[in-house]
């Protein structure tokens, strides 16, 4: 893992591998302990700077960089092999709050593809640079694979990831030799990848003005109506942004109608709490008015089957799409990481849709209640507690007090 290829072209016009850098980006502590046994370095924030420069003055090996898929410039050799293992985490308490109630929306969507975009370009800086990029992870799979993320890729990685997609399909079933010898010819300067590589980029075109999605420019000058002194104000664009919203995208209705109610309690609480009790209608994981809302009754599939099928067919477009998505879900269910606790019970209640019941979060929903709970039939739930934060050799007395209650 420590070479990537450069060097001179052999007999078969496939260059001799030299010692090369190879940086891999990776979300946690945790997915970098799984690199730890090939790194020669790994590196967190604070060494980045003294590290980038290291790179920069000659070869180091493989170096894990750990959840910093932004601002780091790793131009020329410092970077001819980059790996994206995993797709980068919200890093602070706001960012994970925004994520979860977003998780439905296409502006989590963008947001994540701008990050995996921003990891993808580490080591372009002008036309001469040149690297290879190996993505990781099931996530990153459906990324590259599904059209809605594809779309929000700029028009150059779309044509990059579609001469992507051409080559494996060339290599399909040939094994990791195959995939070893693209990345020769990448790497090597091979000129027909060269030539492939320019014919791909040659008609791409960007659009001559840069866009802001309309919600975004809506929040700024709200912020600015409210720091002036004119919350009301304020709370009006927010509004006038949540009716130009298109009607599928409730989540983002509803985290823009929280918004909204932040700024009237600054002059009407009153009107703040109806405002949030509007919100919640449109996105369940909104922060909840002071009467906190009645919790609804979960009820069974007619027809568990048909449900499940339903579920299925709106979430995936092809078999890749729902093996892709599934393992996606298996890969959110993290054991021993307290903060990524809201991902693996999102993918919990996830499974229960795969599988046809009807699945629901209480205790986020309602501050009481299990983590999950799956209407199995009429007259059956189930009720989970999944204590992916806990790290123990024994099942404690207050956990099985905790599911008891959660049960009653």
């Amino acid at each position: 893992m420590t070479s990537a290829s450069t060097g001179d072209q052999d007999g078969d016009g496939v260059a001799e591998t030299e010692p090369a850098n190879v940086v891999a980006l990776v979300p946690s502590d945790r997915a970098a302990g799984a690199w730890a046994r090939h790194a020669d370095r790994t590196w967190w924030v604070g060494d980045l700077e003294a590290g980038v420069k290291e790179l920069q003055a000659g070869h180091v090996g493989l170096v894990v960089l750990v959840n910093k898929y932004d601002g780091v410039n790793l131009p020329a050799d410092a970077c001819r092999l980059l790996i994206l293992d995993g797709v980068p985490q919200p890093l602070d308490a706001v960012e994970r709050r925004e994520a979860l109630a977003l998780s439905d929306s296409t502006v989590r969507l963008a947001r994540e593809v701008q990050r995996i975009e921003q990891g993808m370009g580490r080591g372009v800086r002008d036309g001469e640079d040149y690297y290879a990029v190996l993505l990781l992870g099931a996530k990153l799979a459906m990324a590259v694979h599904d059209a809605r993320h594809l779309a929000l890729f700029s028009p150059a990685t779309q044509a990059q990831l579609k001469l992507s997609r051409d080559i494996a399909g060339q290599i399909t079933g040939e094994g990791l030799d195959a995939v070893r010898q693209a990345l020769r010819a990448c790497l090597g300067r091979v000129p027909q990848w060269r030539e492939r590589s320019r014919w791909a980029l040659a008609e791409v075109r960007y659009a001559e003005h840069g866009t802001v999605r309309d919600e975004a420019v809506a929040l700024r000058e709200a912020f600015d109506l409210a720091a002036t002194g004119r919350a009301p104000a304020a709370a009006e664009r927010v509004q006038k942004a949540v009716n130009d919203l298109d009607e599928g995208d409730r989540a983002l209705r509803g985290w823009l109608r929280e918004q909204k109610a932040a700024y009237l309690h600054l002059t009407d609480p009153v009107a703040a709490q109806r405002a949030l009790a509007g919100a919640l209608d449109d996105n369940a994981f909104v922060l909840r008015p002071v009467n906190g809302g009645s919790p609804v009754q979960l009820k069974a599939a007619a027809v568990q089957s048909r449900a499940a099928a339903e579920f299925l067919a709106a979430q995936s477009r092809d078999g890749t799409g729902l093996r892709l998505g599934v393992q996606a879900l298996l890969e959110d269910v993290v054991w021993g990481e307290e903060e990524r606790s809201d991902d693996a019970e999102r993918a919990w209640q996830q499974f229960g849709l795969h599988l046809g019941f009807p699945s629901t979060r209480p205790e986020k929903l309602y501050g009481t209640g299990p983590d999950n709970l799956w209407a199995l039939s009429a007259a059956r739930q189930a009720v989970v507690e999944l204590k992916t934060g806990c790290t123990t050799d024994t099942i404690a007395k207050k956990d099985m007090d905790q599911l008891g209650g959660s049960v009653r």
